[in-house]
């Protein structure tokens, strides 16, 4: 799953929310500014279900 968060990264639309999940389902501790920030607006939700579509293994750490 690791591999597949890093690929992600590199190439998925991120937010800080779905990095903040991200994070929480590697197992990561979240240094970021934002924190463990949660979806803010429409857009920022849908980053959130493109990670879980590319990374299906996410939705099973919460």
């Amino acid at each position: 799953m690791e591999k597949k968060i890093l690929e992600w990264f590199a190439n998925g639309e991120t937010g800080t929310s779905s990095e903040a999940m991200a994070f929480a389902a590697a197992g990561i501790a979240n240094k970021s500014s934002f924190g463990n920030s949660t979806p803010s607006d429409p857009s920022d939700f849908n980053r959130c279900l493109k990670l879980i579509n590319q990374v299906p293994e996410v939705k099973d750490k919460f």
